[in-house]
């Protein structure tokens, strides 16, 4: 709807201001999907806002980020009427979490 992909966009522009004002709690937060090639239009939008606010791509639909932003996955599961092919969760500790820290510069 226009009022969904208005609250998206807005949620992303917050979702990416975390990198700058939060202080990172040391957990990295995942959005992994698989949806379908026939909602595929859809799996660009996800992808397009995972990008917007700020996510890393670990892999081709395994996307990171270093502050809370279940908010904005749980808006995007529900607008996108995906939810079912769309997974959020906390980690405590990743492989290779010196090459993420610095790409999304932390400490």
């Amino acid at each position: 709807t226009g009022s969904g992909q208005n609250a998206l966009g807005s949620m992303a522009g917050s979702t990416l201001r975390l990198l700058k004002t939060s202080t990172w709690d040391k957990k990295w937060r995942i959005a992994i999907f698989d949806i379908p090639e026939k909602y595929a239009p859809l799996r660009n939008k996800v992808r397009n806002i995972l990008k917007a606010a700020g996510f890393v791509q670990l892999q081709q639909s395994v996307w990171i980020f270093p502050h809370e932003c279940e908010k904005l996955v749980r808006l995007l599961k529900d607008e996108s009427n995906l939810s079912q092919y769309i997974l959020y969760g906390v980690l405590e500790r990743i492989e290779d979490e010196d090459r993420l820290k610095r790409l999304f510069k932390l400490r």
